[in-house]
């Protein structure tokens, strides 16, 4: 017996092709039980649809795109609408959800913009993400009282609804739930909400009516922008309950204070304030949200009292004009972006509750040049302290257990010193930096430090080099036995080495930049173990004469290895057959091929001629043979 109804039928076409120009009604079969997803996807004939009480599971986009598709019969035998079901079937007008439906799931009626009428009956308790976004016809919707969830975005772009009644379930109205419903007036929030999320009623424009129960204790940003509601409050600071929600028009006397009482700055509340100079903040302030003075370029100095346990990403990002800032005691974590760009701030005291400085956070601040760590800091986040310019020196405490991707890049230290805390050492993490050593403490089990260089230990007996600080004096250096892996930039900005040595060991030589900047660098012998020449290995190395490239017969040489390599005149290869050697088309980028010679084995002229890669040489001479 049949029971289901699949994508493809017997002939291999799917069943949207079979009936695209026949079918205009539809009564599926009494025996089947379940559609499977994208069955009736795209049918552009389809008109009327007809599930009998047998179908107990409709799959995921089993009608989506059924343009034509007017009217539905949906059986009490389903509890769900899956995601997408009926999504872009842009002639439904109306729709009955059968009593035994408990969720409407993410999707499910996306973009059916004629549809009118939407019955619900009191069993549904979940409306999915986004499940009648973009329905532009719907001019109202009774919720039932049963729902508990209502997804974001759920009635975005709804531009007819006029009314919407809230089920006093609910707990949360989700980001951007009725963003754009431009034509809705009035909205009665139930009293449980503790949640409107962002964007929540942004684009609203006649919403003039809000009613906001005492339970919300969180509202996200431009959770009311652009409503009639926030068009009639006065100029300065609005607040709901004890929320600062957001700041109107701009102010005049430069200072804000803020009164007791308040407990969140909300997201985004000063989000462009730009004549913002200082604000007082009582200490009746427990959290400030995300981008709460995001490009407040005016802000200058800000004084966090105790008790604020939460400042939010990008609180202050982008506030050029910010000199100095208090940060209380009770702060666990500096949250990613949180001073990003702030280009003013000079001296930044960490209290020694902070356990984690999160990614990008004091990115940019380029006039930062003292930094006081406490000794409860343990990860040090991306970027936490990339191009802060002014930034000469750190000292790391022992409580630090790792340094992520690009930390401190582009910073000035010329010295650090890893505590025997740290485990994890990211990617880039001091590359761009003017360091003349790096020195490792003695009981840290994973890295070490030999002359000033940094080194990582490899199950036991190898190591890899991490980095080899650029301002080291010498002009040769000569790789261990030992050791078989470079890291990223190992070598990037040694302008002073003039030839490294690579050991035959050598299997890897860092993802990019390995040797990029060594502007000294005349020689250069790789091992034939190498598989990979990285991108950028020798970019700028524009006093590079001379390369050897391994004796082996499959590696690859990628993106601007050689870019910018303006001495380059001889480049050497002892691979008889060089087809499994793969060349990027700008590994030979920006400097003149044809003043280079290419020396090869003898017999191997014809195959480098119509290699893609190193055809692009003029000039291929045999290789004499001492």
């Amino acid at each position: 017996m049949i029971n289901s109804i699949f994508k493809r039928t017997e002939g291999g076409k799917s069943l949207a092709e079979v009936l695209d120009k026949s079918v205009e009604r539809l009564s599926i079969p009494k025996e089947i039980e379940k559609i499977c997803s994208f069955s009736f996807s795209g049918c552009k004939s389809l008109k009327i649809l007809v599930i009998p009480d047998s179908v107990t599971d409709i799959e995921n986009y089993a009608f989506d795109g059924c343009t034509l598709l007017e009217k539905i019969v949906l059986p009490d035998s389903l509890t769900k609408i899956s995601s997408f079901t009926f999504s872009e079937c842009t002639s439904l007008k109306s729709v009955e959800i059968p009593d035994s439906v408990i969720e409407i799931e993410d999707y499910a009626f996306q973009g059916c913009e004629s549809l009118e009428n939407v019955i619900m009956h009191n069993n549904i308790a979940r409306i999915g993400v986004s499940a009648f976004e973009g329905c532009k016809s719907l001019k109202s919707v009774n919720l039932p009282y049963r729902i508990s969830r209502i997804g974001g975005c759920a009635f975005a772009g709804c531009t007819s609804l006029e009314s919407i009644r809230l089920p006093f379930f609910i707990q949360e109205i989700e980001d951007m739930t009725f963003e754009g419903c431009s034509s809705l007036e009035s909205v009665a929030i139930p009293n449980g909400v503790t949640l409107i999320g962002r964007s929540a009623f942004e684009g609203c424009i006649s919403l003039e009516r809000i009613t906001i129960p005492k339970s919300v204790r969180k509202i996200g940003g431009k959770a009311f922008h652009e409503t009639k509601w926030l068009d009639t409050q006065p100029d300065g600071p609005i607040y709901v309950n004890h929320i600062l929600y957001s700041v109107k028009g701009a102010i005049k006397t430069g200072t804000i204070e803020i009164p007791r009482g308040t407990w969140i700055i909300a997201e985004s509340a000063f989000d462009g304030c730009n004549t913002l100079e200082s604000i007082i903040i009582p200490n009746t302030v427990l959290e400030i949200e995300n981008s709460a003075f995001y490009e407040c370029v005016s802000l200058k100095n800000v004084i966090i009292p105790d008790g604020v346990t939460t400042i939010g990403e990008y609180a202050f990002c982008g506030c050029s004009s910010l000199e100095s800032i208090v940060i209380p005691n009770t702060i666990r974590t500096i949250e990613s972006s949180l001073f990003e760009g702030c280009i003013s701030l000079k001296i930044i005291d960490i209290p020694n509750s902070v356990a984690k400085i999160g990614d990008f956070a004091f990115k940019e601040c380029k006039s930062l040049h003292c930094v006081d760590f406490p000794n409860s800091v343990k990860t040090i986040g991306t970027s936490a302290f990339e191009g802060c310019t002014s930034l000469e020196s750190i000292d790391l405490p022992n409580s630090v257990t790792e340094i992520g991707n690009f930390a401190f890049f582009d910073t000035q230290i010329n010295k650090i010193i890893i505590p025997p805390s740290v485990r994890s050492i990211g990617s880039h993490a001091f590359c761009s930096c003017p360091l003349t050593t790096i020195e490792v403490d003695k009981d840290n089990p994973i890295y070490f430090s030999l002359e000033g260089v940094l080194y990582k230990r490899i199950e036991g007996e190898y190591e890899q080099l991490i980095k080899y600080p650029p301002k080291k004096c010498g002009t040769y250096f000569s790789t261990r036995k030992s050791t078989i892996m470079l890291g990223d930039c190992a070598f990037k900005d040694a302008h002073d080495l003039h030839e490294i040595a690579l050991s035959h060991e050598i299997t890897y030589l860092g993802f990019e930049q390995t040797f990029m900047d060594c502007v000294s660098l005349e020689i250069m012998h790789l091992p034939s173990s190498v598989s990979i020449i990285p991108r950028n290995a020798f970019s700028n190395c524009e006093s590079l004469e001379t390369v050897f490239l391994p004796d082996s017969n499959k590696y690859s040489i990628e993106n601007n290895v050689f870019s910018n390599c303006s001495s380059l005149k001889t480049i050497h290869t002892a691979t008889d057959d060089p087809e499994d050697i793969k060349i990027s088309d700008d590994a030979f980028n920006n400097f003149n091929i044809d003043d280079c010679t290419l020396y090869i084995p003898a017999g191997a002229r014809w195959a480098y001629r119509h290699h893609p890669g190193f055809c692009k040489f003029k000039n291929i001479e045999i290789e004499r043979q001492n």
